[in-house]
């Protein structure tokens, strides 16, 4: 079985501290993984830059969060971050990086290598816009933004009995 991993490619690497998270399931469960390393990370930073503030033809927008991820909304409000300038030294390209945390970097990462390795790719197919702009039969339009209540699905999905 191939898995088409859209997680950090560190995972596939064995280091001084030992194999990587992939390289121990590869081990345990006979998976091969297939992934993508990117050279850096400022395309994908772009690109979900301009995800974030773009809107379909129908005025939604396209990247949308459930009130429930938390920690999806506190990483994109402020707790994957720039680091502050420091008086009398130079901004340099290094000093231009997120702040890696070890928390709200992760799920940051996770937004930005699903966007490179999913969403750019689907996006180039002309018809990729238009299958996700169509109408589906019994579901409300996709002119109106979906209300308190249609997100019920997502509660019963993430928590059970919810």
């Amino acid at each position: 079985m191939m898995i088409l991993d859209g997680g950090d490619h560190q995972g596939l690497e064995v280091t001084d501290k030992g194999p990587g998270a992939i390289v121990l399931i590869n081990r345990k469960h006979k998976l091969h993984f297939r992934s993508k390393k990117f050279p850096t990370i400022d395309p994908g930073l772009d690109l979900v830059r301009g995800v974030i503030k773009a809107k379909c033809a129908c005025g939604n927008p396209f990247f949308m969060v459930h009130r429930r991820c938390t920690a999806t909304i506190g990483a994109l409000g402020g707790g994957y971050h720039y680091p502050k300038p420091q008086t009398g030294r130079p901004v340099t390209q290094m000093s231009q990086k997120p702040v890696k945390d070890g928390y709200f970097d992760n799920v940051a990462d996770t937004i930005r290598m699903a966007g490179q390795l999913f969403y750019l790719p689907a996006s180039r197919d002309p018809d990729f816009m238009k299958v996700l702009s169509q109408d589906v039969p019994g579901k409300a339009p996709l002119d109106t933004m979906p209300s308190e209540d249609e997100w019920g699905w997502v509660d019963k999905a993430v928590i059970p009995n919810a």
